[in-house]
């Protein structure tokens, strides 16, 4: 039938060809379509170029902020030391470049291995060519699996296709000889050729706006924390930089100084290192994850890995290997010239499928013409069979036995289930003197034969599925088969629960739900009957990953949090997937999986470092605005511009950098944004009680120079922060253990240089200085403090937190 609900968009003004389906296009009519910009090629831009990448890095949020502090300090006429901010930011920016364009050199070069094609005929021969290379008019010949990549007319036989990407409605449509068939959809039963009606930009899909598309990427928490961080410091930076510097000038009345200040705390404030941070180990993921051979298309996608903990698989390709074997074929006696062999046979010339069930029945019983076919009802996920009416022999239906047998599948029920419980596939073959009538089956069919098929499992299945049950993720299997063989399957390769299976056939969309959260193997799943299960497991605060390799799979996939697909399996599948295992590997999981927590939890560990510094800015900027600390020796904010360098640099900026690359597979938990700032908050508390103190106590010393406070409080922030990262490095090991020696006797020697006595090169002109016997036995008994200070408040939160949450079950009890 004719789909209605799409309008026709614009046809061409030109000649055109007429090839038939036997011949298609000669070189000649091929070569004159290139010639004329006919071609079905879009610019998508898709793939940034290293323009945009220099671009996306340089002029962010935060460095458009650096460059007025950079230009503010011009003006104030600050010494060069002021300026050393510019090196970090230099070497962000430059970090960022490098590693996004490395990871689009690897994006590009997997994409190109999983890159789409078509089958065309051409000089009367079919040859695959990529989807840029068709042209207007060409012949192209369409199976099951495959995106229909240009908007071509039907000239051949029935098939169904699924429209969801264009309408949203997941309903197989059945398009016949004449029917357009829409680029964008993909084919799910049958095999037809078909002549391009239109190409790229005019291509109906093209004309789409991009909301009109259905599919869009996942939700990323860290993604959307970001935002919030970035939309909290527009507007609160702006506001405390002005009452800073008013306030600052009040008490100082020196301009350049003022700047200073204020340049100084709202350089604290800046967030830039986190959002560094997060890039660069998505990136570094996306290289690492394409080294073993995945094609990452959605880079988000790495966070949801690190958060699953339902893994959903279809038995064929996953824990089989994708390839079955005919075992043997049994049938009752039967008054016929032609044998089980020439029935199936020519069934098989008939329907010219490529699903491993038709290949393995194609190798066992090869391909014959004894009877000839007059209509071909190719195989269909919602069906469960296939069928062909020969001449003169009415419809022998091929399938499923609890669907083509009907009302005798009782009769013959325990010999099935003798089979099944072997893990051997059963299909039946029935005969029926009556065609299909709207896809169905006319009255009862009679048994013809059992054919027993059996699935290759993996070898290094039970090795995978034991990584995921060591890990906390739940391995759930969906598949179309007798769910007595997919569960005998999942036992063999060590799925857990493997024993609680259900067959979906003729269940409510509502029994579907309230089953998913209870069984483990679901047997007789149709396509939107996945999507349901997904659904259902998400309802329960699940992060579902589904994997899969052909159209059944792509309603679940799409509905999943991280959808993975192989690249042995249909091209619409892959378009769809985020990840794609390009070695069609299932072992390729647990390294996938890995990967996914390893970026996770080393952001999420190393950003808490990282927000200690912008939250105690945050802080004492606000403090000293409401006079909660107390202004002391004419001096405001504590840290200038280069005294900040010294702790954001060495002891925060470098060490989280490799800490971030380290192996980390704990599962995660919580939410990124709120772990972040519980984790970093005794920290910058405890700079802000050690900078109040401080400032309290000078106050009482009118002897003291400032530049004294200012060194006791930036050697007291320095060395918080070391305990932070002190924290951040549990559990030491010997790599951990170097990093932070290294960075503890740089941090000292930094401080050394700066208040030598010897005017070094840059350090000589940093304000710290030398500090008396009282002042570093003070700083010694504050830096004493910082561990105990760190402690205490992380008891404190997790009282209130305690606090909280029973208020929320007695709430609950009470309702």
């Amino acid at each position: 039938m004719k789909n209605s609900r799409l309008q026709e968009p614009i046809s061409y003004d030109i000649p055109r060809y007429k090839p038939s389906i036997q011949n298609g296009l000669n070189d000649e009519e091929v070569a004159s379509r290139v010639e004329s910009g006919y071609v079905n090629k879009i610019d998508k831009g898709s793939s940034k170029t290293l323009l945009q990448i220099i671009l996306r890095n340089t002029f962010t949020f935060f460095n458009i902020v650096y460059m007025i502090i950079f230009v503010f300090l011009l003006i104030a006429k600050a010494g060069y030391t002021q300026f050393s901010f510019s090196i970090v930011v230099l070497a962000n920016t430059v970090i960022g470049i490098i590693q996004e364009n490395k990871a689009k050199k690897i994006i590009d070069q997997l994409s190109l291995i999983s890159a789409p094609t078509v089958t065309v005929v051409r000089n009367g021969e079919k040859i695959d060519v990529s989807v840029d290379s068709v042209v207007l008019d060409d012949i192209i010949y369409l199976t099951p699996g495959k995106q229909i990549c240009t908007d071509a007319i039907n000239l051949s036989d029935e098939i169904e296709v699924n429209e969801s990407q264009l309408t949203g409605e997941s309903i197989p449509i059945k398009k016949s000889y004449g029917d357009t068939l829409y680029s964008g959809s993909y084919v799910v039963s049958g095999n037809c050729y078909a002549q391009v009606e239109r190409v790229g930009k005019d291509n109906y899909i093209e004309t789409l706006s991009n909301k009109a598309r259905s599919y869009s990427k996942p939700k990323s928490e860290i993604l959307r924390s970001l935002r919030y961080i970035l939309s909290f410091n527009v507007v609160a930076m702006p506001i405390i930089a002005f009452f800073l510097f008013k306030k600052s000038y009040e008490i100082s009345g020196d301009f350049s100084d003022s700047i200073i200040q204020t340049s100084g705390a709202l350089l604290g404030m800046i967030p830039a290192g986190l959002f560094l941070l997060t890039s660069v180990a998505l990136f570094v993921g996306v290289i690492r994850l394409g080294r073993h051979k995945t094609l990452v298309q959605d880079i988000y996608c790495i966070e949801m890995l690190a958060h699953v903990d339902v893994l959903c698989l279809d038995k064929t390709g996953t824990i089989t290997d994708g390839t079955m074997t005919v075992m043997n074929y049994v049938g009752p006696k039967r008054n016929s010239p032609y044998t089980i062999s020439d029935v199936v046979s020519s069934m098989n010339t008939a329907l010219q499928e490529v699903n491993p069930t038709a290949k393995a029945l194609e190798a066992y019983f090869g391909f014959g013409q004894k009877l000839e076919p007059v209509k071909v009802y190719p195989f269909s996920s919602e069906r469960k069979f296939s069928a062909v009416t020969f001449k003169d022999e009415g419809t022998y239906i091929l399938g499923a036995p609890e669907f083509v047998l009907r009302g005798n599948y009782d009769r013959i029920a325990e010999e099935i289930n003798e089979y099944v419980n072997q893990g051997l596939r059963v299909l039946a073959l029935v005969h029926s003197q009556y065609p299909l009538k709207d896809g169905k089956i006319q009255k009862v069919p009679k048994l013809v034969s059992l054919i027993m098929i059996q699935d290759q499992i993996r070898r290094e299945a039970y090795d995978t599925i034991k990584y995921f049950r060591e890990n906390g993720v739940k391995v759930k299997v969906i598949s179309g088969d007798n769910p007595v063989t997919v569960s005998e399957v999942a036992k063999r390769v060590g799925i857990e629960d493997a024993e609680k299976f259900i067959s979906l056939d003729g269940l409510s969309d509502q029994e579907v739900l309230d089953a998913a959260n209870e069984y483990t193997v679901f047997g007789r799943v149709k396509p939107h009957q996945k999507k349901l299960l997904i659904q259902a497991m998400k309802a329960k605060k699940h992060t579902v990953a589904m994997t899969g390799d052909g159209v059944n799979d792509i309603l679940a996939l799409k509905e999943s949090d991280c959808s993975i697909a192989m690249a042995s399996g249909s091209e619409a599948v892959r378009n769809v997937a985020q990840l794609v295992l390009l070695d069609s590997n299932f072992s390729s999981m647990p390294k996938v999986v890995a990967e996914g927590r390893r970026v996770i939890n080393n952001i999420q560990g190393t950003a808490s470092i990282f927000f200690v510094k912008t939250l105690f800015s945050f802080i004492i900027s606000i403090s000293l605005i409401l006079k909660i600390i107390p202004s002391a020796n004419n001096r405001l904010y504590p840290f200038s511009p280069d005294q900040l360098a010294m702790i954001e640099f060495l002891a925060i900026g470098i060490p989280t950098f490799f800490l971030a690359l380290q192996p980390n597979k704990n599962k995660i938990s919580g939410r990124f944004l709120w772990n972040v700032i519980r984790n970093a908050l005794p920290g910058a508390l405890t700079i802000a009680i050690h900078t109040m103190i401080t400032y309290r106590w000078a106050g009482n010393q009118a002897w003291m120079d400032p530049s004294h406070m200012i060194t006791i409080v930036v050697l007291t922030t320095c060395f918080t922060c070391l305990m932070v990262l002190f924290i951040a490095c549990k559990p030491f090991n010997a790599w951990r253990s170097v990093l932070f020696g290294t960075i503890f006797i740089a941090c000292i020697v930094w401080y050394l240089l700066c208040a030598s006595d010897v005017n070094y090169p840059y350090f000589g002109n940093i304000d710290l200085v030398k500090l008396d016997v009282t002042e570093y036995f003070y700083t010694i008994i504050l830096c004493q403090t910082s561990y105990t200070f760190i402690y205490l408040i992380n008891v404190a939160i997790d009282k209130i937190l305690q606090i909280f949450d029973l208020r929320k079950v007695r709430q609950t009890a009470l309702k």
